[in-house]
């Protein structure tokens, strides 16, 4: 919730949710490692390249919000390996927002080849974990797209966090994402732009430019 910035003094909500405390999985078999879930995916790119699709969406995203360092992807499915934080940036968080953000931001990487250039915006998750685990640790992230989800209109998936060893750090189950208005979205366009690491472009988009400025 925030406040009525028109000065009502009321509360505006957002989203609402129901908290329990979930423990660590009962089951050994969650742990699943890395390697097992990138195995069947044939596709890689490293974090640059996806951070310049993503930039293609008009979807503009700062350093505290870029975690994903490399994905292995297929249609439906994709595991991004995660950037290691930087000294003190997770603190205080028991899980850095931007590291949830990326969580999802690897559905984009789930999408099939000529996808529509649009973005998706999360709606609702039937079910958010956290079990704990050091953000400090290498962490892998996993999703995958439910068969009921329309690229024209609604994504529907499941997403997880790893640390090395497959232990779940986080999971998102039933995570839905509607077709956004991008006018709604891009009320702002960078004015500048930095050129992308040499060698980072792939087939004719090396004159893309991940931007200066970001909304997060």
């Amino acid at each position: 919730e925030h406040m009525d910035d028109r000065g009502a003094g009321e509360w505006l909500a957002h989203a609402r949710a129901r908290l329990r405390f979930a423990g660590r999985p009962g089951d050994h078999r969650a742990d699943v490692p890395p390697d097992a879930l990138r195995a069947r995916l044939r596709a890689e790119m490293p974090g640059e390249d996806f951070y310049r699709q993503m930039w293609r969406r008009r979807i503009y995203l700062g350093p505290s919000a870029r975690w994903i360092e490399h994905v292995w992807h297929g249609p439906g499915e994709a595991v991004a390996r995660m950037r290691l934080p930087g000294a003190g940036e997770t603190t205080p968080y028991l899980l850095h927002p931007g590291l949830t953000d990326a969580m999802f931001q690897l559905l984009f990487a789930c999408l099939p080849p000529g996808a529509p250039t649009t973005a998706f915006m999360l709606v609702s998750i039937d079910k958010f974990a956290f079990y704990g685990g050091a953000q400090d640790d290498q962490l892998f992230c996993h999703a995958i797209l439910a068969p009921s989800s329309d690229l024209e209109s609604m994504l529907v998936a499941d997403v997880s966090l790893r640390d090395s060893a497959g232990r779940l750090v986080a999971e998102a189950a039933g995570a839905y994402f509607r077709r956004a208005d991008r006018t709604v979205i891009t009320k702002t366009t960078p004015a500048a732009a930095i050129a992308p690491t040499q060698g980072a472009g792939t087939g004719g988009d090396e004159g893309a430019a991940l931007p200066a400025r970001a909304q997060r």
